[in-house]
């Protein structure tokens, strides 16, 4: 019972806090708007206190950009700096680290902030620390970190991190694609079918750029009898040219 009220009590908590975060953005824009920019300022400060709601907090975030923008206004870059940081902190993600990267660019301070930012996205926003490095081109670290990780990225970021390891180690993402392929025929259905297609039209072709063409067509083949029974599998795959021996 205890454990009980106190989880009610820190829901509770959240929202009010949460109220607090959106009454004192809204009245952000309208202050600033009748000329009264300190008392918006003000309300800005008093919001973004709180503290997000969530690992993504609409409301903190506004709050969060305006300070920071009221700072770069100023010309108190060290300020903006510190609002950015402040948020990452509170709640880090990709959106958050992209902002406390420029922000540390610009004030000469990345070297100094990099690791500690870095090992915070990785160890609670792991899907999305994957994206960071792909954005920033940084393949190989992507690849290595979601290899070692507990559990794979999401469903999109982990076949964005696919398309891009083939591009370079086709071989690396050969067996990745297999599972994917496996999977989608585990059910029956046109929908698994195509999705099983498409998989396997990639896989064909950095099989073949990983010189692999003999174990790809094995395994076609063996994919091929297992839909006997399965006639508008097969149609699917003959339409993609995922016919054994062509």
């Amino acid at each position: 019972m205890a454990a009980l009220h106190r989880g009610r009590s820190s829901q509770r908590h959240r929202r009010e806090r949460c109220q607090v975060r959106g009454q004192c953005w809204k009245v952000v824009g309208p202050l600033t708007q009748i000329g009264r920019p300190d008392l918006a300022l003000e309300q800005a400060r008093r919001g973004f206190a709180f503290g997000p709601g969530g690992p993504w907090d609409p409301w903190y975030s506004e709050l969060a950009d305006h300070l920071a923008d009221a700072a770069l206004a100023r010309g108190d870059g060290q300020e903006a700096l510190r609002v950015r940081a402040q948020a990452f902190r509170a709640a880090p993600g990709q959106a958050f680290y992209v902002q406390l990267h420029q922000a540390a660019l610009d004030q000469g301070e990345w070297d100094q902030l990099r690791a500690d930012t870095e090992a915070q996205m990785a160890d609670q926003a792991p899907t999305e620390w994957v994206v960071v490095l792909l954005d920033q081109d940084r393949v190989d670290e992507a690849w290595q970190f979601a290899e070692s990780a507990a559990s794979k990225p999401g469903r999109g970021v982990w076949e964005r991190l696919l398309s891009a390891r083939g591009q370079v180690h086709p071989a690396d993402v050969l067996p990745h694609y297999q599972t994917l392929v496996d999977a989608s025929l585990v059910s029956t259905g046109r929908h698994y079918y195509e999705s099983a297609g498409a998989w396997l039209v990639l896989l064909r072709g950095f099989a073949e750029a990983a010189d692999q063409h003999d174990w790809f067509q094995a395994y076609l083949r063996q994919l091929w009898e297992g839909a006997r029974r399965r006639p508008a599998c097969r149609e699917i795959f003959s339409r993609l040219g995922l016919v054994p021996g062509q």
